[in-house]
């Protein structure tokens, strides 16, 4: 790219800009110790972003088991780097939808974006590879240098690509008029807004792939960008039959993907079409033209013959191992110090304390439930007998195990020993009635665990539990530690109750002035008859 073009680039007021939020995403991507209350901080400062981020986690291209009902938990289920890339992805759409002074087919430009982020997304879920939203987002990207280009030249730019049948052709034509491409330009821009490196890495090589020179352990990732584009062309194309045989030759030479698993990826692309336009607000395709590409497209794919290479890249991958992974600035948050109690496999102490301590300060001030519940093993005489009143730490290894493996505790939850037979577990981002939910698959995991007994009896244990929650349906606590003795009062009746029982308490209503706390009785069916009764017992 010329000195011409670069002073005309940044003498440009119409260029796409970032908006203040979109630079702190950068600023905390290429941090490695992303914290998840920044990144939550940074997203709700920005209502529709944070809907965005909701609505992601639980759109069946991202949803897990889980339904996550606030951004704490869209966070954990997302993964905080995938969180950052997703939003920045968001952010980048919404400041490409707002710039001005461009002479494009803005909505051809929104088909073929979405499209090919989505293409590479699944290339990459095809192939077994890991970076799948840096994937979407360098697809999606590819093609940015046509933005700018409309906004430097909006008279003209349009006319210049006039005749062009394909996305190759506009890169010719580009060359010709302005003595730069999109591909070039694009990369410019993205270094200017302090992207990633493997950013604009694949946008220059997304139509000479075969020619570029691509990073070895980068191939893989540009090469899945690169095909992107042609797999969103069997979708817009007029000349679907040309475009067919290009993608099915350049899948084989590129990523050694025949063209059965291109059929697959075109089939899944059109099932998730109303997915994507729903989470960008953007028309893509009818669900029923899609549909009929793809049944075309399928046809033209089983009669492909693999041709002659002349397509040519210096490194071929099959293999899923063999893949390399983008070694993006992102890259992945760097795991937490683990500090765990060998005789539990638990976390420690002073590890849940530290955690308790933050994850109370972020729900009060984001205003998400938080849930913290003590956890008893119930006596058992007859298990006393044959192994003595305290549990040896195998027992206590295998309980922590089973409760962290079979309860479905997600990622930021914490289990902590706590003192003999006793555990607590915190559950950041979720309300009392679905901590209960937790708290009685742990029981069950719990009791499914066997003991031989003196005979040839198989002893069960049981646990007790008791819950208490913050920042749930206007009820919190001023202090973590209030939060604390409100979960120990609550195991406190549950054991005075019967075994494997819970119970459960809420904190005060905000702004009430009342300091009682009102406690839900879980798995416990009361008549007025006996509670009259034990009024009586109290007043003698």
């Amino acid at each position: 790219m010329n000195s011409e073009m670069h002073g005309r680039l940044r003498s440009c007021a119409n260029l796409p800009t970032l908006s203040a939020v979109v630079r702190r995403i950068i600023k905390i991507g290429r941090n490695s110790d992303m914290d998840l209350g920044e990144v939550a901080k940074l997203l709700s400062s920005d209502p529709v972003l944070a809907k965005q981020m909701l609505r992601v986690a639980n759109s069946p291209l991202y949803r897990q088991r889980r339904r996550s009902d606030n951004l704490r938990q869209a966070l954990v289920l997302l993964g905080l780097n995938d969180a950052v890339i997703l939003a920045l992805g968001f952010s980048l759409a919404r400041c490409l939808r707002n710039a001005g002074g461009q002479e494009i087919d803005l909505d051809g430009f929104w088909r073929r974006a979405l499209l090919s982020g989505l293409a590479c997304r699944l290339l990459g879920k095809e192939l077994g590879m890991r970076s799948l939203e840096d994937l979407f987002l360098a697809g999606f990207l590819q093609d940015i240098g046509m933005v700018a280009l409309g906004s430097v030249f909006p008279d003209c730019y349009a006319s210049a690509l006039e005749g062009a049948l394909d996305h190759d052709a506009v890169a010719m034509k580009e060359r010709e008029w302005f003595d730069a491409d999109h591909l070039e330009v694009g990369a410019w821009l993205m270094r200017e807004w302090g992207l990633p490196e493997y950013l604009p890495l694949a946008a220059l090589a997304s139509h000479d792939f075969d020619q570029a020179h691509v990073p070895v352990k980068l191939t893989s990732f540009i090469g899945c960008v690169a095909l992107s584009g042609h797999l969103a062309d069997i979708f817009l194309a007029p000349e679907m039959e040309t475009t067919i045989a290009v993608a099915a030759q350049a899948g084989d030479v590129w990523l050694g993907i025949d063209s059965q698993a291109q059929g697959r990826v075109l089939a899944q692309m059109a099932n998730s079409v109303p997915e994507i336009e729903a989470l960008f607000e953007k028309p893509v395709l009818p669900a029923a033209q899609a549909m009929s590409v793809v049944n075309q497209a399928r046809d033209l794919l089983a009669a492909y013959k693999p041709q002659p290479p002349q397509l040519t890249t210096k490194v071929k991958y099959k293999g899923v191992d063999e893949f390399p992974q983008v070694d993006s600035d992102y890259g992945e948050p760097r795991d937490q110090p683990i500090h765990r109690v060998a005789v539990s496999d638990a976390f420690s102490r002073s590890h849940f304390d530290e955690s308790l301590s933050k994850e109370f300060a972020l729900a009060s001030e984001l205003r998400w439930p938080l849930s913290l519940a003590f956890l008893e093993l119930d006596p058992l005489n007859a298990l006393n007998d044959c192994y003595g009143s305290q549990l040896d730490d195998a027992a206590l290894m295998a309980i922590a195990q089973k409760i962290q493996i079979q309860a479905g505790l997600r990622a930021g939850d914490v289990l902590a020993h706590y003192e003999d037979e006793k555990f607590i577990l915190l559950l950041p981002g979720i309300e009392l009635a679905a901590a209960h939910k937790v708290i009685d698959r742990i029981r069950g995991s719990v009791r499914a665990l066997e003991y031989p007994g003196a005979s040839a009896e198989v002893l069960r244990m049981t646990l007790s539990a008791g819950a208490a929650a913050h920042m749930d349906g206007g009820r919190c606590f001023e202090k973590p530690e209030d939060l604390v003795r409100a979960a120990e009062r609550a195991l406190y009746l549950a054991k005075r109750e019967s075994r494997n029982h819970s119970e459960s308490i809420l904190g005060k209503k905000e702004h009430s002035g009342r300091s009682e706390h009102s406690v839900d009785r879980a798995n416990t069916r009361r008549d007025f008859s006996r509670l009259f009764r034990w009024r009586r017992l109290f007043r003698r």
